[in-house]
């Protein structure tokens, strides 16, 4: 489990810092905490948080065009 394991850092170090994680947990869990959308689109699975709860759950490629979605990403 890794909490905005790429928030400190430039986009090209942060994209390293992805490829590294997904290379190492391929066919393993991997739970993030990130306000880092450009690597939402790599996990399997998305769940979005307002407030402490969850406002949408599933494939980034079907919440990111989700109103809801957008207007509690704002």
């Amino acid at each position: 489990m890794f909490d905005e394991p790429t928030s400190a850092l430039d986009q090209e170090t942060a994209l390293g810092v992805w490829s590294t994680l997904f290379e190492h947990f391929h066919k393993r869990g991997l739970v993030c905490a990130t306000h880092d959308m450009t690597a939402l689109s790599r996990f399997d699975r998305v769940i979005v948080l307002k407030n402490g709860e969850v406002i949408a759950d599933g494939p980034w490629s079907e919440l990111q065009n989700d109103g809801v979605v957008a207007q509690a990403l704002a």
